[in-house]
């Protein structure tokens, strides 16, 4: 069905005051489903940091799509460790300005995944020493202290704030409210 010849739509258009004579870029709508199909995924969608822009709030978007995760898919370390303790783990970041992500854009720095998840779990390849240890394994991660702190998020003050509260931040992190509406708003517009 073409739905600029459906009829009750077109009605819509016109209660709406939308002049008919504009036709949707469907290809452009076409794009943003297939980059919102491989931000939902749980493996993202690998993005040169640089390619990501600021939201008006401060939060790191990609091709008009807010509230995205950042975060290291390949985890490089130089010793065997705790590898199931998150505090042991790259951190994911929510915030364009975190000094973190800054950093990686001067040093032109491409490791970078870009996902929207619902949950702090992420897909990670493991290395010790270049050594490939697990690949694609489920892995929870923490929330970036300096993205908090580049969002003032909840008050959040990295230089005013005692180390144990800026760790109850951190280990208090929601993501269904860091969210809010805005994976569930997209997943409807998207959802074939």
């Amino acid at each position: 069905m073409n739905k600029l010849n459906f009829i009750p739509l077109k009605e819509v258009m016109n209660k709406m005051g939308i002049d008919e004579s504009i036709k949707p870029n469907i290809e452009m709508l076409e794009k943003r489903k297939i980059i919102w199909r491989k931000i939902s995924d749980f493996s993202g969608l690998d993005v040169d940091i640089n390619k990501v822009t600021c939201s008006k709030e401060g939060y790191i978007e990609y091709e008009g799509f807010s509230k995205l995760i950042a975060y290291i898919k390949e985890q490089n370390f130089s010793n065997n460790i705790d590898f199931n303790n998150p505090n042991n783990l790259k951190k994911f970041h929510i915030a364009y300005n975190c000094k973190v992500l800054n950093r990686a854009r001067e040093n032109k720095d491409n490791k970078y995944q870009i996902v929207l998840n619902k949950k702090p779990k992420f897909l990670i390849d493991i290395f010790v020493k270049k050594n490939l240890i697990e690949k694609d394994v489920e892995k929870e991660l923490k929330v970036c202290q300096f993205c908090l702190d580049a969002l003032h998020y909840k008050g959040y003050d990295y230089n005013k704030m005692a180390y144990k509260i800026r760790e109850e931040f951190v280990n208090n992190f929601s993501f269904e409210e860091f969210l809010g509406e805005e994976f569930d708003k997209n997943e409807k517009d998207f959802k074939d």
